[in-house]
């Protein structure tokens, strides 16, 4: 916060409305540059510490509150640069300024977001909300120049930052235009106190009041009059006229010249005065402002490299240019005359201007020394990089047109940014530099490449691995084979988007022929390109080995998006084979560290989307509705942060499943569409074409049979046709559709043939749902078929708890769950399941079929024993410790085998590890 400054004008009718705006969530304070916005904010917060340290009857003698008595709160202040655009930055700084306000406070949500890998936005501001939830005080957290900000990530979870705030904690808004913020609703709710631009404008008591006590200038009446009426009570203007008149002589006259000089327009009276405060100041201090006019930030060693130039003759050594004091000394003049510099640290370390003098100082710096600021930028940028900070030292490099360095710094620091996960960041830098450049730089270009690919634009990202080629250079170097490897894993990687696995899988290959055996980074992308494109041609087993390989990279680098993405691809395939369980627990883990639950703790990114898609879609499937939803739009909101084009239509698809399992169909379609926005492009087709299959099965629920029938046409779908794996979803949708149309026995055929295909590659899970459907289609000519088809599907969905495969099917299905049921068999038991939850629907509790996913459950007793057999205990141990006998032991164990269906006591173990048995704690 800036410090409090002697002389302030005090507008006690503005304290008033900043004091009543703390019992509402959000304070706004709207208004362009130079209304004084900030200095308002800090002097009414310095103005209330100030009397929390004093007796407040002296201030209020009458005893009743006022806008001038102490309120006890806790100040966090944040002043926002462009630089905080970056979710990540801009949250890290939110929780470190709570923390600096209340030491308690904020320490969760960074350990988050400082993490290796940092946490998802929003599990971090869980994480504060919960501090402030807390707050046995109240806390005001000041955001300052939010007009800077334009991602909309951040937007985002300031939203749901205001939507949640605890009555104890209240937000201030300084802004020069309105935050596309929810302000509609937080201003019909009472929620929002507003101070605009007329509010901020000096009356004619407070402008005195500033020009003649604060600036000690003692005008008259009539020229008070001419300078407010020429400023219109514009706090900047009258701030610099005040400047200006007190730097030059005194007389009637140089003032009346000044007064006068004044026209209306607001861009004239900032540059008019600008030139006359900088005429008042000697020539040392004009070259230091605008010098340093291009610093977003200003500190004594950076000034002093921006006030010197390089003797070429003494071998680029630096030499002082006019100004006889260090850069600091003048800092601290600049400060003292009030000659808008805001300090941005209490030791006064860092500095920034006024942005409206800043703006001035650089179009005279323009006009002064033309050429003069590209090299100043370059001077910054060397700076910044020798302090280790790469990411301002890009940004001047840029500001300069100083290709190469700009060049050099991104190539160096965007595999990092890469790895993070801001890909929109990455891909905003690279469009800045000149294509020539980029071309010149193989390295820069495969960079650029893997960008382009994981932001979805695979055409654009071919183009640049073609410069990357062409710059290559000698292939039979370390250097060389390195490089062709990354493009070769980069076009894996793009192969296995476009759902073209024959030529994703040589790439992959010879990128882990080429790729050095350190280059994990990349190996681990190169293998789980592998490993999708091994799934996209039915090789389950090829596929999981592959994944397990990424896996192991990407916690080996430290890359999050690998590893996380490997360990999605894992549970995609899990789920095909029907391991509901399973995926569960590798999601539990790999999201135990943002979830609050203990588990294991690997890298945490934005990649983490795909994981909590897995973990939507088995909650979804048991029935879980609020956790499946929460799940899901965690990952909708992480691949928006993250630019995951892939992620992002995943969360879509999986959203549209979860609003027509919850009978709202409008929503699903609606979800589809704005997936396939994302995917209608030629080298999407492989998540386009089943997000067009799922949303022609909503047409079908819909009634609209045309448009289903059309789709079917356009993919070129008949009944007797051979199909492949890639296509499974859309063959599956369309014998719904045959069947819809009362042509049950094509439907049947094609789904006989699809079960078999299922069989065979240990599809067990995509075999459920053709299972159903099948029993769906023979239901009517072959009632006994139907049955034997149902009975399959139930003994394969049994053990890991299926729900919403036969819930969604509706009234048909039941009817036949009803015969299953009147009819007995190994079966009934879980046909009445289903039964109870047709009728309760998503008040069913998915424990009640995952508790003991057995046909029949074990006792207690024959729990505890297997326990003890899981332990390793003989049989007599086990007796021993269950004061029982041998034979009881024995027939307990015998019971075991039986309900588990092993021949052995190890698979008794085994098995019944796989259905979760030994997770729960033993009876005893």
């Amino acid at each position: 916060m800036p410090p409090a400054r002697p002389g302030i004008v005090l507008r006690p009718r503005l304290a008033e409305r900043l004091a009543d705006g703390l019992a509402r969530a959000l304070t706004l304070i709207s208004a362009p540059a130079g209304f004084g916005k900030t200095t308002l904010v800090a002097e009414w917060l310095h103005q209330n510490a100030e009397r929390r340290t004093m007796n407040d009857e002296r201030w209020d003698a009458t005893g009743q509150h006022s806008a001038f008595s102490a309120q006890r709160f806790n100040v966090a202040w944040l002043s926002l640069d462009e630089d905080d655009n970056d979710p990540l930055s801009f949250w890290i700084y939110v929780a470190a300024a709570v923390r600096q306000a209340a030491p308690a406070l904020g320490a969760a949500a960074l350990a988050l977001l400082q993490a290796p890998q940092p946490a998802p936005i929003k599990a971090a501001v869980a994480a504060l909300l919960n501090d402030l939830a807390a707050l046995s005080g109240d806390l005001v957290l000041v955001l300052d120049d939010y007009h800077l900000i334009h991602a909309q990530p951040v937007h985002d979870a300031l939203a749901f930052l205001l939507a949640n705030l605890p009555p104890r904690a209240h937000l201030v808004i300084t802004t020069r235009a309105d935050p596309p913020l929810p302000l509609s609703r937080l201003r019909v709710r009472g929620q929002m106190a507003e101070i605009r631009a007329a509010d901020l404008l000096f009356t004619s008591e407070e402008a005195e009041r500033f020009l003649n006590e604060a600036m000690a200038l003692d005008l008259s009446p009539a020229e008070l009059a001419a300078l407010e009426a020429h400023t219109e009570g514009w706090i900047a203007a009258l701030q610099l006229a005040a400047l200006a008149l007190g730097g030059r002589s005194p007389s009637s006259a140089d003032r009346d010249r000044l007064i006068a000089t004044l026209g209306s327009a607001r861009r004239h009276i900032v540059d008019y005065l600008v030139d006359e405060v900088l005429g008042g100041q000697p020539d040392e201090v004009q070259q230091f402002l605008l010098r340093t006019s291009i610093l977003d930030r200003l500190s004594a060693p950076l000034c002093d490299t921006l006030l010197k130039d390089e003797d070429r003759a003494a071998g680029g050594d630096y030499v002082a240019v006019g100004a006889p004091h260090p850069s600091s000394l003048t800092l601290d003049y600049l400060d003292r005359a009030n000659l808008f510099l805001v300090p941005l640290d209490a030791e006064r370390r860092w500095y920034r201007y006024h942005h409206l003098f800043a703006e001035g100082l650089s179009d005279r710096l323009m006009v002064a020394f033309p050429g003069l600021a590209p090299d100043l930028h370059r001077r910054a940028a060397r700076w910044y990089e020798q302090q280790g900070m790469i990411d301002q030292a890009i940004g001047h490099a840029l500001a300069a047109e100083d290709g190469p360095a700009a060049a050099r710094l991104i190539e160096a620091r965007g595999p990092l940014i890469l790895a993070e996960g801001r890909v929109a960041a990455l891909l905003s830098l690279l469009s800045r530099l000149p294509d020539p450049l980029v071309r010149a730089r193989p390295a820069l270009g495969l960079l650029y490449a893997r960008a382009l690919g994981r932001g979805g634009q695979p055409g654009a990202a071919e183009t640049y691995l073609r410069f990357a080629e062409e710059a290559a250079g000698d292939a039979a170097t370390p250097a060389g084979r390195a490089l062709r490897g990354g493009i070769a894993a980069t076009r894996a990687a793009l192969g296995s988007l476009s759902g073209s696995p024959h030529r994703t899988i040589p790439f992959a290959r010879e990128a882990l022929d080429l790729l050095p055996d350190d280059d994990w980074d990349q190996r681990g992308a190169a293998a789980l390109s592998l490993g999708v494109a091994h799934m996209m041609t039915g090789a389950i087993a090829e596929g999981v080995a592959a994944f397990e390989e990424a896996l192991r990279l990407g916690r080996q680098s430290g890359n999050a998006h690998v590893a996380m993405t490997a360990l999605a691809h894992l549970s995609e395939t899990l789920m095909i084979q029907g391991r509901l369980r399973q995926i569960d627990q590798l999601c539990r883990e790999a999201l135990a560290p943002v979830s609050g639950e203990a588990g294991l703790t690997p890298a945490i990114s934005p990649a983490l989307c795909l994981v909590y898609v897995a973990h939507g879609i088995v909650k979804r499937e048991w029935n879980d509705f609020p956790d499946a939803r929460r799940d899901l739009e965690q990952a909708l909101a992480l691949a928006r942060q993250g630019g995951y084009v892939t992620a992002l239509a995943n969360a879509y698809i999986e959203l549209a499943v979860l609003s027509r399992s919850q009978g709202d169909l409008s929503a699903a379609l609606r979800l589809l569409d704005e997936g396939a926005l994302l995917l209608r492009q030629p080298d999407m087709a492989v998540l386009l074409h089943p997000l067009l299959a799922l949303r022609a099965r909503t047409l079908i629920e819909l009634g609209d049979l045309d448009a289903a029938g059309r789709w079917a046409r356009e993919r070129d779908l008949g009944a007797a046709e051979e199909f492949d794996y890639l296509a499974e979803i859309e063959h599956a949708v369309f014998a719904r559709l045959l069947l819809t149309q009362g042509r049950a026995a094509e439907a049947a055929a094609l789904l006989g043939r699809m079960v078999a295909s299922a069989t065979v590659g240990g599809r067990i899970g995509r075999s459920i749902e053709l299972l159903v459907l099948q029993a769906l289609a023979l239901r009517e000519d072959a009632p006994t078929a139907a049955l034997g088809a149902l009975d399959r599907a139930l003994e394969l969905a049994a053990p890991e708890g299926y729900m919403r495969t036969f819930l969604d099917e509706g009234p048909a299905l039941a009817a036949l769950l009803g015969r299953r049921k009147d009819e007995g068999g190994r079966m009934k038991d879980y046909a009445v399941r289903l039964l109870a939850a047709f009728g309760k629907q998503e008040d069913v509790h998915p424990s009640s079929f995952i508790a003991h996913p057995l046909i029949e459950p074990l006792t207690d007793r024959e729990l505890e024993v297997l326990h003890l057999l899981a332990g390793g205990a003989s049989n007599q141990a086990i007796a021993d410790a269950l004061i029982i006998s041998l034979g009881t032991v024995k027939a307990h164990i015998s019971h075991i085998l039986g309900k588990l269906d092993a021949r052995n006591r190890t698979e008794a173990v085994l098995r019944a590890q796989d259905l979760g048995l030994l997770t729960k704690s033993s009876p005893r």
